[in-house]
């Protein structure tokens, strides 16, 4: 599975985006698995966004957009609630829930869940994860994501003899992130002040 942003790309948020997630992830991309929200309030396409006016029309955008699994600190009648409403309304139609529910299923079975639904080695994915060929891709993936905007008068790169103030714990403590998923804590990882330096 993936996990949509908690963003919005041109008004309309990510997570009730049907050329993002159905378009182009699944049709043109040919993805198979599952698309999980960000974490945010069921009403956030109400109150935020602006883009419908109830609870049910908040989900059904979300659902007829190709969102799976929504994810929110709410307790989930919430939104099992407002799902209801929305299907007895006629904004989402039970195909359109099955499919929903088949892309998780098929996740599911491709991993095998069904015949042994625990996992044996709990290190495993850590080992999977931070090893070097994933590194080595998260690296490579890292430097051509950067973008320099402006160069003006060629500030970079900065002079070896050029001092720069690094201030915060988070100069030195390479802990990025702050809560949930997001957290990153690594033994590989160094922190700003230690980059700079080297």
């Amino acid at each position: 599975g993936t996990m949509c942003s908690h963003n919005d790309y041109n008004g309309t948020p990510v997570s009730a985006s049907h050329y993002l997630m159905t378009e182009l992830l699944r049709n043109q991309w040919g993805f198979k698995g599952y698309v999980v929200s960000d974490s945010w309030a069921i009403d956030k396409n109400v109150k935020f966004y602006h883009i419908v006016d109830t609870e049910e029309e908040a989900v059904a955008s979300e659902l007829n957009a190709g969102l799976n699994v929504r994810t929110f600190f709410e307790q989930s009648e919430v939104f099992i609630e407002a799902l209801r409403r929305a299907l007895q309304k006629g904004l989402v139609e039970e195909s359109t829930l099955d499919q929903r529910v088949r892309e998780v299923l098929y996740v599911k079975f491709w991993l095998g869940l069904f015949d042994e639904p625990y996992v044996k080695d709990t290190k495993l994915a850590d080992k999977i994860v931070n090893s070097d060929k994933n590194r080595e891709v998260s690296l490579r993936a890292a430097r051509e994501s950067i973008v320099l905007l402006k160069n003006e008068d060629g500030v970079l790169p900065l002079a070896t003899e050029q001092a720069v103030n690094v201030f915060g714990s988070a100069a030195i403590d390479p802990y990025y992130g702050s809560s949930g998923s997001g957290s990153i804590k690594s033994d590989t990882m160094i922190g700003f002040y230690d980059a700079l330096s080297a």
